[in-house]
């Protein structure tokens, strides 16, 4: 053992006064290079990859907001969108700066494209260590497409059927009561529309125009165009309904217009035709009313059972529809990408 140990204290002896321990200096100098190599790849990709899906938020919320200007009939072109999905994708980018191009039209399709501003307004990411292998930025971009579509299927947030004699498809008429219980629109005769009841008044005997919902807990329902939907008898709203009146309150929701009905009670039946949009501004029914219950002198007291509002032009983001639906006003945006 002894002599084992002489041997290699020589050895190494030997070595040092050769030069040869300076291998190991340059040796761990490259193992250096190497080691900030993965740290520059570490840091730098995790950074652009976290600025990338800031972008792709900002990308996204712009595209949505364009989408649904457009929906409602303004900024259809890049230049009069461009402010507003400006707008959208800096509020979405924790640092406020992001380029965006014009959005892009095609049909009833927008794109929209963003990418890296530096505080310096130069278009691309600084890096913090890449700069030591020659890589000192990099450009970072996203893209979000959408689309406007005119429903088909989707859900109904009340389950109130709207009558086509109600239905203003001028859209102008401002603020009307919707009796629920009887045709109450301007084009309430029953000769032109041909879906009144002569005999009771109501829009089917015994119906109120509810549908019914999946269960009694559940105000929600979905239907789709030229589906039988069946009527829920009774003039009161369903009592799961109350808090989402409240909640929506001043909101545009969609609501489903009938073109046929049929039989009576809980045998009743209505076919759908399409989606329109009313922004909901009060009601009554005898278990809930909402404290102002005139508009513009649209009023709906008692003995009236219905909701007050107006039909507006107007584009939803609710994601639960189908497109294919006929355009009466309402429609829907999607992403597609």
């Amino acid at each position: 053992m002894r002599r084992l140990i002489e041997h290699i204290e020589r050895s190494w002896t030997a070595h040092r006064e050769t030069g040869e321990r300076g291998a190991s200096t340059i040796l761990v100098a490259m193992s250096m290079v190497v080691m900030l190599g993965f740290t520059a790849l570490a840091i730098d990709v995790g950074a652009m990859y976290h600025e990338r899906a800031e972008l792709q938020s900002g990308a996204d919320a712009a595209v949505l907001a364009v989408a649904q200007d457009c929906g409602m009939g303004v900024n259809c072109t890049g230049p009069a969108a461009h402010p507003t999905a400006q707008q959208y994708a800096e509020k979405n980018a924790k640092d406020g700066a992001v380029n965006v191009a014009e959005p892009v039209f095609t049909g009833s399709t927008v794109r929209v494209n963003v990418s890296t501003r530096a505080q310096s307004g130069a278009g691309s990411l600084a890096l913090t260590f890449a700069p030591i292998l020659g890589v000192n930025e990099a450009t970072v971009g996203a893209t979000s497409a959408a689309q406007v579509i005119t429903p088909n299927k989707g859900p109904a947030v009340l389950p109130i059927v709207i009558s086509p004699c109600d239905f203003d498809p001028s859209l102008s008429a401002g603020p009307q009561v919707l009796k629920l219980h009887s045709i109450t629109g301007s084009n309430k005769n029953a000769t032109e529309c041909g879906k009144k009841s002569a005999t009771s008044g109501l829009n089917i005997p015994g119906g109120f125009g509810f549908i019914d919902t999946p269960s009694s807990t559940v105000c929600t329902t979905t239907v789709s165009v030229d589906q039988t939907a069946t009527s829920d008898p009774g003039n009161d709203l369903p009592s799961q309904c109350e808090a989402v009146l409240q909640q929506h309150v001043g909101k545009t929701i969609l609501l489903p217009l009938y073109k046929d009905l049929g039989a009576s009670g809980n045998k009743g039946w209505y076919k759908i035709d399409g989606w329109v949009a009313f922004k909901l501004l009060g009601w009554r029914f005898p278990s809930t009313s909402y404290a102002n219950t005139t508009h513009s002198g649209a009023t709906c007291s008692n003995p009236c059972t219905g909701i007050i509002g107006e039909f507006e032009k107007f584009a939803s983001i609710d994601s639960g529809f189908t497109s294919g639906g006929p355009d009466y006003g309402a429609s829907v945006v999607t992403m597609i990408e």
